[in-house]
């Protein structure tokens, strides 16, 4: 991939899409800490949070849930036969 600066953006002479939305992540990413660096701890801190809660909440969605496929256990089972 051959890459230029112009303007503060990156653009690519390839037509590749996965390879230009990585750079306009990168991009994103970029001024977003450069952002959140001049925030005060209070605010860095409460968007550090929401940030790793949306992407908390966001990966739990995409895992099942094995707790159904397992039967629970009574407790003390033996000492409940007649």
């Amino acid at each position: 991939m051959v890459g230029e600066m112009s303007k503060g953006l990156v653009t690519t002479q390839t037509q590749n899409p996965v390879a230009h939305w990585q750079a306009k992540f990168k991009e994103f990413e970029a001024g977003f800490k450069a952002w959140l660096a001049k925030q005060s701890l209070p605010v860095e801190a409460a968007v550090v949070t929401a940030t790793s809660a949306a992407i908390g909440a966001f990966m739990g969605t995409l895992t099942n849930d094995d707790s159904s496929y397992f039967p629970t256990s009574l407790p003390n089972a033996a000492s409940m036969n007649p």
